[in-house]
């Protein structure tokens, strides 16, 4: 059975799995979008439930062809989407841009790996890369992970608001909501690149989850804060969509070295979901110019 061929057999198959309370319920695939990802949801409307639920058939998929039995599968997807109703929360405040301003914060991704997912959605492009605005819908106090909603095209036009208004409210929010972390970086990865381009100390740019912070960079006033600690003018390596790093820049050049090992790095031990490039880009601090080296 190929993937064509599964997704309309568990469209026809599952609605005997679910509740009797779920009868009237409307079965819908569809490609998702996301930032380093795409993957092929099975959603479930359910009238008067102000939020519908997914699931990734793809890791279905995958578990089917790797010998998982219909029953088992067919019982494992109903008790998900089951779950996950029951602890959903309660979004239908999305659609107020009042009442998602101050919830509004950045994300930073490759253009090129994420062509696909930025045109469903308003984004900024800064040099090969893009930010993206999203919704924090829930930041739980001892996590490191956060649920979020990105905001799309159709979300935007529902607001009213213009993309201007959306990306400085984003930017001002994340700083807020996400404020940017700047530290020295010594660990082994910092002692390697050290090192190699005999550079001390890295300066490691994040956000205060340490998620999706390399975004920080571009939060008000973020460059020129990093070239008052770092001293100067300085060379920005894309570490992950996690964070970055900071070389000083004095006076040499050594864009060629870095490039190196960012590639290195990225082929060794970043997840392709989370690489956000492998150039290397330069901030000066006199003409206060951020470019690709």
């Amino acid at each position: 059975m190929d993937f064509n061929e599964f997704q309309n057999y568990v469209a026809e198959q599952l609605p005997g799995y679910l509740p009797a309370s779920w009868n009237s319920a409307e079965l819908h695939i569809n490609k998702v979008q996301k930032i380093g990802a795409e993957y092929t949801a099975l959603s479930v409307f359910r009238e008067g439930v102000p939020h519908s639920v997914s699931i990734d058939l793809d890791d279905y998929y995958r578990s089917y062809c790797g010998g998982m039995r219909e029953e088992e599968m067919f019982r494992q997807i109903a008790d998900s989407l089951v779950d996950h109703e029951g602890k959903a929360p309660d979004i239908r405040w999305l659609s107020a841009y009042g009442q998602v301003k101050d919830r509004l914060f950045v994300r930073v991704c490759s253009r090129e790996m994420n062509a696909a997912y930025l045109r469903t959605a308003p984004h900024r492009c800064i040099e090969d890369l893009a930010l993206t605005c999203h919704v924090l819908v829930d930041l739980p106090e001892r996590s490191d992970v956060f649920a979020s909603v990105t905001v799309r095209h159709d979300l935007l036009a529902g607001y009213g608001a213009a993309e201007e208004t959306l990306f400085a409210d984003a930017l001002a929010s994340s700083a807020v909501i996400l404020p940017a972390r700047i530290s020295r970086l010594r660990e082994a990865l910092g002692a390697e690149l050290t090192c190699a381009v005999n550079r001390e100390p890295f300066l490691v740019v994040t956000n205060s989850r340490g998620i999706n912070g390399a975004s920080a960079l571009f939060y008000p006033g973020m460059m020129e804060k990093i070239a008052r600690e770092s001293g100067g003018s300085y060379y920005v390596l894309p570490s992950s969509i996690h964070e970055v790093l900071i070389v000083k820049d004095e006076g040499e050049d050594i864009s060629g070295a870095l490039e190196e090992l960012v590639r290195d790095v990225n082929r060794r031990v970043v997840d392709p979901s989370e690489r956000l490039s492998d150039h290397v880009y330069h901030y000066d601090a006199r003409t206060a110019v951020f470019r690709q080296c």
